[in-house]
């Protein structure tokens, strides 16, 4: 079997056609899009399940040639690539938790992965399995690791699954679903940002992008509602600064507030924007009060991001913004108001600003609280509770000992630490509660079949081509 070294490129499982074009971006390009609003996607997936395989197939043919530099041929692409071929390859793939209710999505998967693409193996099982055995080995020591138990809350695109697991096998009586994913998330953000500021309904991966720049849990949502209603003063207030198709393509994050930052992850920084427009400088000079200067800002970061210099507080509060519509702000007397010829070259420069206060934290509070948008569900602490209160009592120290948060969503920063503090006071006091965060939670699942594909355990379990052929469908299951 061959093998290669990990790739290091991760890429939207979609199809994006920028509005008024022809031309579509398929997977890996989606990455290299110079411009990223009025995109329209296409995904193949719906509800956590496929359902559109000429879509799918399309991405796949793209990611084995021009990704992995694959032979293909037949249905799935030309044999002009000169690298390995999938009639020497195993494949691994994930599907959602009772997915085998579905025999005929089953059968078209394996029809597809054997039939179409030619590839010599395959193994299907539910993410959270691979990630328990990559969590698995990154805490070897822990008692529950030894014992293949613990529970994985997967909070990925669709929808949150809580899996327990013993043996390493899921315990199918245990499992719990939330209704609540990535897209849903995404959606509730659109709709929220509409309805204050402009109208987003027609961006959704600019406003995942968005999302994923500027979301975090809060550590005490009552609390930080009240400073989010300080306005224009709250330390949470954002501006994002959309594309204008000319000299901002992907649009970057703008830090409009004097107080300190909300925590982050660590490495997470914003970007390095466009330097800011000569028009848009004359405006905030000329609606500062008699006396006042404008003050300046820094340029620093990595991709896109603007953190303002280090000023005396009473400079702080005569800084003043611009509005997309070219209005400013004024804490206490009105301001001199800009001349038309400032306003018209304000206009000019197209900048458009879409600002974020408490949206960045109640968007993720649905995850904890899914009844805020009308969703009677359980929130991802609860589930918890209720899938180990599903198993057997002995089990339940092992499960609580090894809780594993993996999926994108749990990767926003504040996520472990609020479900950690909402769960403790739902389990007993007399059991170790252990709660673990993968480095990369996105990815711990890839981890874990990258691991599980090159050790000898797959060619015992993976069904063979020859197998499929002869009549064994089905088989190369997770059971």
């Amino acid at each position: 079997m061959l093998t290669w070294p990990a790739i290091g490129l991760v890429f939207p499982n979609c199809v994006a056609k920028p509005k008024g074009e022809r031309a579509s971006y398929v997977g890996d390009m989606l990455l290299e899009c110079k411009e990223i609003s009025q995109l329209n996607l296409r995904r193949p997936f719906d509800r956590g399940y496929l359902i559109n395989w000429d879509l799918e197939r399309e991405i796949w043919s793209r990611a084995f040639k021009a990704v992995l530099g694959m032979s293909l041929g037949g249905k799935g692409g030309s044999s002009s690539s000169r690298g390995p071929a999938p009639a020497n390859c195993g494949l691994i793939i994930t599907e959602p938790m009772f997915n085998s209710d579905f025999p005929q999505l089953q059968a078209a998967t394996e029809r597809v992965v054997f039939e179409e693409f030619g590839f010599a193996s395959l193994y299907v099982a539910p993410a959270p399995s691979f990630s328990l055995r990559r969590m698995g080995s990154l805490i070897p020591s822990l008692p529950a690791a030894a014992a293949g138990a613990g529970i994985v809350v997967d909070a990925g695109f669709s929808f949150t699954h809580v899996v327990p697991f013993f043996e390493g096998q899921p315990i199918l009586q245990g499992v719990k679903r939330i209704n609540v994913g990535g897209k849903l998330l995404t959606n509730y953000l659109k709709e929220l940002v509409s309805y204050r500021a402009l109208n987003m309904m027609d961006e959704p991966y600019l406003m995942e992008c968005v999302k994923e720049a500027l979301s975090f849990v809060s550590q005490d949502v009552v609390q930080d509602l009240k400073i989010a209603a300080k306005g224009s003063r709250s330390p949470y207030r954002r501006e994002f600064v959309l594309p204008d198709g000319v000299s901002n393509f992907r649009g970057y994050v703008r830090d409009v507030a004097p107080a300190a930052q909300p925590s982050r992850t660590p490495g997470q920084q914003q970007g390095q924007p466009p330097q800011q427009p000569e028009a848009i400088q004359q405006v905030e000079q000329q609606q500062q009060q008699p006396g006042q200067q404008g003050q300046g800002q820094q340029m620093d970061g990595q991709q896109g991001g603007v953190q303002q210099e280090q000023q005396p507080a009473e400079q702080q509060q005569q800084q003043q913004q611009v509005q997309p519509e070219g209005e400013g702000q004024q804490q206490s007397a009105p301001p001199k108001p800009p001349t038309q010829k400032a306003l018209a070259a304000a206009a000019a420069a197209g900048e458009q600003v879409l600002p974020l206060n408490n949206e960045r934290f109640m968007v993720p509070e649905v995850l904890f609280h899914p009844s805020d948008i009308g969703l009677m569900q359980a929130g991802v602490a609860e589930a918890v509770l209720q899938a180990v209160q599903s198993v057997h009592a002995s089990l339940h120290p092992l499960l609580y000992n090894n809780v594993i948060l993996t999926g994108g969503m749990a990767g926003c920063p504040g996520f472990c630490e609020r479900f950690d503090a909402e769960l403790r006071p739902l389990v007993p006091s007399d059991y170790a509660l252990g709660v673990h965060l993968p480095p990369n939670p996105a990815l711990c699942a890839w981890e874990g079949m990258a691991a599980f594909g090159a050790s000898p355990a797959y060619a015992k379990v993976a069904v063979t081509r020859a197998q499929w052929m002869a009549g064994q469908q089905g088989g190369g299951r997770h059971r």
